[in-house]
Parts: C-alpha cells; structure tokens; sequence
C-alpha cells in the first residue's frame, strides 16, 4: 500500500513537473510534429474513430457495468467501494488539469480549449481496457491465450493514447502520464479493499 501511494504521489508531482522541463517540452513538440507529418485523410478518419473509443461514454461503461455486476452478487460494500472509489479517481483529473494548466499543443486537428496534463482519453483507455482484463482475464485457461488476451488490451490502450497524439490534442508526456497516473489510482483502490478488483 504504502509503494502504490508513493507511486501515486510521485506521478502526481511529475504531472506538474514535466511540462515545466525544458528537454522534455522540446522533445514532446519534436514528437507532435513528426507525428503530425503522417496525417492522411484516411488516417484522420481512423483515428477520430479511435479515439471517440476512448470518451467518456467508453468510461461509463467501465463506472458502471461493473458495479452493477457487484450489486447484482449482492456485494453490496464492494459496489459501493468500486463505484465511489473509480469515481474519484476519474474526476480528479480535470482537477488536475485545471492546477497544471498546460495549454493544448497548437495547431491540432481538433480545436480544444481545455487544458492538456493528464489525458482524460488516456486515463478512461486505462479505466476500460484494465478493468475488462481484469474481469475476463480469468476466463483464457491457457496462457498463451491470456498473453494474447493482455496484448489485446494494452494495443487498445496504446491505440487511443496515439490517437490523442496523432490529432494533435495532447502532448505524448500527456496520455503517458495519464496511463500512468490511472493505473496507479486503480493499484491504490486495489490495496484499500483487496476484492474491489476481484469478479
């Protein structure tokens, strides 16, 4: 428990730290440019697709589904933990964008006004492709099959993430550190109630 927090933490300071780096502000917009340098229309059209995977809606379902699923095994407290827990998790990241206040990158496909540090499309990838591996993980017998299975999911993870970059809504350091900022959250949430995570 205690690593996982510091985890947290230390994600959390880097969120506000690294748009302030110099070396890692110059190496985002290298990265923004030579991604924007393979935009075709077919691929625009793509990736708006992949990304709309990764809404809020797409978040919904992870909130959602799984709580019902709990409720409906009458694990009434696990609900309730999973829910509220899941959440807060989620809705500390515009809070967090709003405090770091970095601008979106200039000249996106996409016109955002909302600020940049972490990715909330990043964030929900996470929330949706972790919390279905761990839900159907469990159903591959064979470990080739869930090898495949966790491949799937860190692809549809890593898809959405390069969708944001590819629109040129975000900044790499953005959706990594969103990933990453996330997955600590769901480990933390894990920790404080062992079963919050368990089918």
């Amino acid at each position: 428990m205690t690593r996982r927090l510091f985890l947290l933490l230390f994600l959390i300071a880097a969120c506000f730290a690294v748009p302030r780096v110099p070396w890692i502000v110059a190496w985002d917009q290298g990265a923004i440019q030579a991604v924007a340098s393979l935009r075709t229309p077919a691929w625009n059209d793509f990736f708006r697709v992949v990304t709309d995977i990764g809404s809020t809606y797409g978040f919904l379902v992870a909130l959602l589904l799984p709580t019902l699923y709990f409720l409906l095994r009458r694990r009434f407290a696990t609900a309730a933990w999973y829910f509220v827990g899941v959440g807060l998790l989620k809705l500390s990241g515009p809070f967090l964008k709003i405090a770091i206040a970095r601008p979106r990158p200039p000249d996106g496909i996409e016109s955002l006004t909302t600020f940049s540090m972490p990715s909330g499309h990043a964030s929900n990838a996470v929330f949706m492709f972790g919390i279905l591996w761990v839900f159907l993980s469990r159903h591959f017998p064979h470990a080739l099959s869930r090898s495949i299975f966790s491949i799937l999911c860190l692809g549809g993870i890593f898809l959405i993430d390069f969708s944001r970059v590819y629109l040129g809504v975000h900044y790499p350091s953005d959706v990594v550190l969103g990933s990453l900022y996330t997955a600590a959250g769901l480990a933390v949430l894990s920790s404080l109630r062992r079963d919050v995570f368990r089918p």
